[in-house]
């Protein structure tokens, strides 16, 4: 496999990730309206900031990949880790 094809892979994989995490989110939620059982409460803020935070760093590495491919000084040392 190439590596550009990896990181695609890794990008999609981790925005998929986030979208996941939200909706369990936002089913914790729905059952913790329906039930007011604060387990459910502290499910959903947990996977809340769990997917604002793998998403988050999804855009934050491909904007850091994205840059360094557009600067023509780069050391090779860091473009071999993308």
């Amino acid at each position: 496999m190439s590596p550009q094809l990896l990181v695609l892979l890794v990008f999609i994989m981790d925005l998929t990730s986030s979208f996941i995490s939200i909706l369990v989110g936002y089913q914790a939620f729905k059952s913790y309206k329906v039930s007011s059982v604060k387990g459910f409460f502290y499910l959903y803020w947990g996977f809340i900031i769990l997917g604002v935070g793998i998403f988050l760093r999804t855009v934050t590495a491909t904007f850091f990949v994205l840059v360094l491919r557009t600067i023509e000084d780069v050391p090779s040392s860091l473009l071999s880790f993308i």
